[in-house]
């Protein structure tokens, strides 16, 4: 992985962690880099970019809580726990040490290894097959919602607020202002 300095500007303020760097921001959310003071466990922190979310956007965390839970890891980052700063709803992750998908593409760009980018490109078609046999849909995919670490080949998702199952549909789904930026996905069971 590349060397980073640790960039704590904006930094998550969570009792018993140490913010290392943040990692980015996307839309609505935040991502960090934390220490466990207790036993120095590195763990991603995902939170929302605004100190005081409305109700569906915590609602949101609470629904990828529950469906992180569920998948234990199959083709997301394992989930720790959900804690509160302030307002804030915090998502505690499990970090494979990597940075999301799109600071991967452009921190590698051209000079890639392809070898190393053909290893990200099947973990993450893994990790979209790990998830859909647990029949989950994703309803958006763009380079945030993924973690790599072109290391170790090791893709994860890392964002699933807009994620539905037969138990449990999204509280964002209805939200229209999604950003046409994403890319142009349908999941399979979304096809009929």
């Amino acid at each position: 992985m590349r060397n980073r300095t640790f960039d704590v500007s904006g930094e998550l303020e969570l009792e018993g962690y140490q913010t290392l760097e943040k990692l980015g921001r996307h839309e609505d959310i935040c991502l960090y880099r934390l220490q466990r003071y207790e036993d120095g466990l590195l763990t991603i922190a995902k939170t929302t970019r605004d100190a005081y979310p409305d109700e569906k956007q915590t609602a949101a965390f609470r629904h990828e809580y529950g469906l992180l839970l569920r998948l234990e890891g199959r083709g997301a980052l394992e989930v720790y726990g959900m804690e509160f700063a302030g307002e804030r709803p915090v998502l505690l992750l499990q970090d494979i040490g990597g940075d999301t998908l799109d600071q991967v593409i452009r921190c590698c760009g051209e000079a890639a290894d392809l070898r190393r980018l053909l290893g990200v490109a099947v973990s993450a078609a893994k990790s979209l097959m790990l998830i859909h046999r647990e029949k989950v849909a994703l309803n958006e995919i763009s380079p945030f919602h993924l973690i790599a670490n072109p290391d170790t080949s090791e893709v994860k998702f890392i964002d699933a607020r807009m994620w539905s199952d037969s138990s449990a549909r999204s509280p964002m789904s209805p939200m229209t202002d999604r950003p046409d930026a994403l890319l142009p996905y349908l999941s399979p069971e979304g096809t009929g």
